[in-house]
């Protein structure tokens, strides 16, 4: 049996997340960012869960390659997701590009109950796992609007006034073409 990485994202902790029922053998390794630690921390029950799998030395801290991070983003502003995406999202979606790239043969299974980390997950055939909530059941490309003229925007608008109109800018599901 090969090396099982488990990416874990700041819902995992949130989660209550216990590291000891899922590490299946030594060939466990459990991963994330500094940015999801940075993030777990501003959590009381994250915070703790962290801190416990951090005394226990479950687990190891990397943050991916700026190469990992570009190419993520590219595929996150083309699914449209970028608006949606914190920075520490960007970072654990890297290191599960990354970690898989890197290890074809193991199984790399990002932890996170993130609808958006999960749809970019998707696009990048990073397989994933949520916890506390139905996962998404298939990906879905978005784009930014306004609600009002019903102009389209970049993705990385998202939540941004709108320029013509003055609303606040959201996103929906692209149409077929």
């Amino acid at each position: 049996m090969g090396t099982n990485f488990y990416i874990l994202d700041n819902t995992a902790f949130a989660a209550g997340l216990n590291l000891n029922i899922l590490e299946e053998d030594s060939a466990t390794i459990f991963l994330t960012t500094p940015e999801i630690i940075e993030e777990a921390q501003k959590n009381k029950k994250s915070s703790q869960m962290l801190s416990i799998a951090l005394f226990q030395d479950k687990i190891q801290l990397y943050s991916p390659s700026h190469s990992s991070i570009s190419y993520v983003k590219k595929q996150a502003q083309q699914s449209g997701d970028i608006g949606a995406l914190s920075e520490p999202d960007i970072s654990i979606l890297s290191l599960a590009y990354e970690w898989q790239k890197n290890n074809p043969e193991a199984e790399v299974l990002l932890i996170s109950d993130d609808y958006s980390v999960q749809n970019t997950a998707e696009f990048l055939k990073i397989s994933f796992k949520p916890l506390q909530q139905d996962g998404i059941r298939h990906k879905i490309s978005w784009e930014v609007f306004c609600p009002h003229c019903f102009r389209r925007f970049s993705p990385l608008q998202l939540g941004k006034t709108c320029p013509i109109c003055g609303a606040k800018l959201k996103r929906r599901r692209k149409k077929e073409k």
